[in-house]
């Protein structure tokens, strides 16, 4: 049974159990995005890049948002990075890039 997403999801919420999971795809718009699941709340999520590393973009993190808030409840925010020799990481500073997510939580 599928469940719609977000406007900025896209893919394909599966139901499984208590738990949900939703996933999809992202195309970055800036070093960090909101990403909607279309779930009401989350535990877990992931993220990774299309594509191999690039200048301006090496790699993306996922994290939950504020779940306790309800304007961000359901979402996860996903932030590019890029290496540099002065600190560990910066932000990313290429967008475009198309990022794959997945997310678990309720509906």
């Amino acid at each position: 049974m599928g469940f719609p997403l977000g406007s900025n999801a896209q893919g394909l919420v599966i139901q499984g159990g208590a738990s949900r999971i939703a996933y999809g795809t992202h195309t970055t718009v800036a070093a960090e995005d909101s990403v909607d699941t279309g779930l009401k709340s989350l535990v877990f999520c992931n993220a990774n890049l299309e594509s191999d590393p690039a200048a301006g973009i090496d790699l993306v993190s996922a994290s939950l948002a504020d779940q306790s808030a309800a304007a961000t409840n359901g979402q996860i925010v996903i932030k590019g990075w890029q290496q540099n020799a002065d600190t560990p990481m910066d932000a990313a500073t290429v967008f475009g890039k198309t990022v794959y997510w997945i997310a678990i939580g309720h509906a």
